[in-house]
């Protein structure tokens, strides 16, 4: 994810950057990026996505209005796609933290005690006739 949003970053600004304030800035940027690439945060990988089995139409559009996206303006369309792609493990990591009412699971995500109540009920019934 860092990689894929520092690539997009030089894509977006193909120009040397002049500007002091804004070369400090890319420079913090990175170096915050640059942890990302050495922490244990969990992105999507997209390995496993079938793209055999049906998808509801809606999919199809939106990725019709991606596709068109890029083609319009694929310096800040791919730039925002991979500063959403960044944030995604961000905030699946902090998804994942304890908080008040949120039980830690064996695969380490956090479950909510409604979650964990609903669950209990499924298994509880199964074997019964």
């Amino acid at each position: 994810a860092a990689a894929c949003f520092i690539a997009a970053l030089v894509f977006a600004l193909p120009e040397p950057v002049t500007d002091l304030r804004l070369a400090i800035s890319l420079m913090v940027v990175s170096v915050a990026i640059s942890y990302l690439m050495v922490s244990n945060f969990k992105y999507r990988s997209f390995k496993n996505l079938s793209m055999k089995s049906r998808r509801p139409y809606i999919f199809v559009v939106l990725v019709g209005l991606v596709l068109v996206a890029v083609a319009a303006a694929p310096q800040a369309v791919l730039l925002g796609l991979s500063l959403i792609y960044l944030f995604s493990g961000i905030l699946r990591r902090l998804g994942s933290l304890p908080w008040p009412g949120r039980r830690k699971t064996a695969d380490g995500d956090g479950e909510t005690d409604d979650q964990v109540a609903l669950r209990g009920s499924k298994t509880s019934g199964k074997g019964r006739e």
